[in-house]
């Protein structure tokens, strides 16, 4: 598999160190609350994003979900 990169989209969160096909699924995979009271934001694991719903491409990136699955894989 290619390296992965960040471009303007595509992004590597410094925490996790995972790579997102967007930023909205790198929001996705930060939690800053917990029963709708503020937290010390954290990442999802990898078990967690998938049970959240999201999905990593062919290409190694974080999808929101499915339906973005395929968006920009290159």
């Amino acid at each position: 598999m290619k390296p992965l990169k960040v471009s303007h989209t595509r992004c590597q969160c410094a925490e996790c160190g995972e790579y997102f096909n967007s930023v909205a699924a790198f929001d996705k995979h930060r939690i800053h609350k917990v029963d709708k009271k503020p937290v010390y934001p954290y990442c999802l694991s990898v078990e967690g994003m998938g049970l959240s719903g999201m999905i990593k491409n062919n290409s190694g990136y974080w999808c929101g979900s499915a339906n973005t699955f395929n968006r920009g894989a290159a």
